[in-house]
Order: C-alpha cells, then structure tokens, then sequence
C-alpha cells in the first residue's frame, strides 16, 4: 500500500490489500476515491463517513453489491 500526498490531496494507492479500518474514523472527509485498485474483501460500510458526498470505486476490486447502509450518508451527492 502507498501513500501519496500533493497539496491538500492524499492518495491511497493498493495494489491488493484490504482497506485499513481507519478510514472510517475520518468522520471529516468529503470525498473519498477507491477506484482503480485492488481491494480485497466485501465492499465496506462508511456509515461513519456522515460528511462524505463523493465516492468513487469503479474498479477498486470490492465483492458484493453496495450495502444499503450506504443510505444513512445523507450528504452524498456523487457516487
């Protein structure tokens, strides 16, 4: 996994991993791109992410449907 910092943009950058549990304690965060790795496992539950509006994951690698709790990110414009 790397890490990529420019401006105030971060990258995450996983080749195949599983996505850290940590990301659901940056309960600030309003955008959030997955797309174009190699997650492993069933897609996540960002019910934490309360401020998040974009969620891109096209092609991160995640199994399964989204889950309906996916409903409680009431700010989410783009997904």
């Amino acid at each position: 996994m790397e890490l990529f910092q420019e401006n105030s943009e971060t990258w995450l950058i996983c080749r195949v991993c599983k996505l850290p549990e940590e990301v659901n304690k940056l309960t600030k965060l309003t955008e959030l791109r997955l797309s174009g790795n190699n997650f492993t496992g069933i897609f996540p539950s960002f019910e934490s992410l309360k401020n998040l509006q974009k969620l891109e994951i096209q092609a991160s690698g995640f199994e399964g449907p989204v889950p309906p709790s996916i409903s409680v990110l009431t700010e989410m414009k783009e997904l």
